[in-house]
Parts: structure tokens; sequence; C-alpha cells
């Protein structure tokens, strides 16, 4: 039987729609499993879930899936409990080792539309994650208006335990003027200088 070639390349097209949809709906599938089993572990009326918990649930993925919790503005089951929890959480992954943390967080971090509180939250877990590259755009915060955001530089710095930190807090407190940031910055300097870390080698 003969098969005309317009035949033969609708098939084929059909056949590559159909492998694709199938990949795609796996893909979804995954992440709602996958969202699914966070918003559980994240639900604890006094427990965190540990790095060690989100690896073993979910491997190299995890990262990815607590930015994909965040990202998700529409599902009504993803609480403000939640978020705060996720955005902790982000301070446990490396950024040398998983980049996309300080992407989302920066990005998160400069979003408006973002509350400020978790704004606040953000900054601690970008300077635990991500130490010296963080000391930059943490800094650049400790002169803002927002009371939020000068609190969260203070404690992003910290979270470094980096000595470039702790030059950074000295200077900013020389040009402070309030009294209640004073304060502040002389506690994260104390804890920095109880607790140093050397500078990495470049």
């Amino acid at each position: 039987m003969k098969v005309s070639r317009r035949f033969v390349i609708y098939f084929a097209m059909v056949s590559l729609w159909l492998v694709f949809s199938l990949d795609v709906g796996v893909v979804r599938a995954d992440n709602a499993q996958d969202r699914t089993v966070l918003l559980r572990l994240l639900s604890g009326y006094e427990y965190m879930p540990t790095r060690e918990a989100l690896d073993k649930q979910f491997g190299e993925r995890a990262a990815a899936v607590l930015i994909e919790v965040l990202n998700n503005k529409v599902d009504s089951d993803i609480r403000a409990a939640h978020r705060r929890r996720a955005l902790k959480l982000l301070g446990l992954y490396d950024c040398q080792q998983f980049p996309e943390v300080m992407s989302f967080l920066l990005n998160y971090i400069g979003s408006p539309s973002n509350s400020e509180q978790s704004r606040h939250a953000a900054m601690t877990s970008l300077g635990q994650a991500c130490k010296e590259e963080a000391i930059p755009q943490l800094s650049q915060h400790l002169s803002s208006d927002n009371a939020w955001l000068r609190e969260g530089a203070i404690k992003g710095l910290e979270a470094t335990g980096s000595p470039s930190a702790l030059s950074k807090l000295e200077g900013a407190l020389t040009q402070e003027h309030e009294p209640k940031f004073q304060e502040r910055i002389n506690q994260a300097i104390d804890r920095l200088k109880e607790n140093p870390r050397p500078t990495p080698e470049p």
C-alpha cells in the first residue's frame, strides 16, 4: 500500500506532539507531588525540616522545590507560614553549588510586591547561603530608609560570618545615627568577633 508523503509528515508531527505532551504531563505531576510533600514537611507545628530531611526527600532538587513553592502565587494551600519557612530553609543551600538560590533571593529582595518581613528573612538566607558573594548586595541596604530592609541587611551580613562583613558593619556604625540601629549593628559586630570565620581564598 502506497502511503503519501503528507500522511507520513502528519503522523510524525502527531507522534512528536504526543511525546512532548506526555513529558510535560509527567513534569507537572512531579512538580505537584513535590509541592504537596514539601507543604506537608513545612506544616509541622513545632517541627522544622532539616537539610538532611529535604535532601533525603528531594535529592538535588530540594532547593528548586523550595523556590517553586515560593514562586507559586496562586495555590491557596501555600500559606504565609510555608513561605517564611521555605525562605529560611533556602539559607541551607550554598550558592556556589546552587546558583539559582542567589538569583532567586536577590529578585525576591528587590521586589516591592513581597512583604517587608519576608524580604528581611530573604536577606538573612542570602547571607547564610552566599557568604562573600552576598556582601555587596546586602551592604547597599545598610542605609535604606526602610527599617525592615536596613535590619535585614545587618542580619544578612552577620549570617555570612565573614570578616569582610564585619568591616562593612563597622563602617556603617560610624554613619548610623539612630540608637536602635546602632545597637543592632553593635550586637552583630560582637557576635562576628566572637565567632570569626576565615576569609575564603579567591
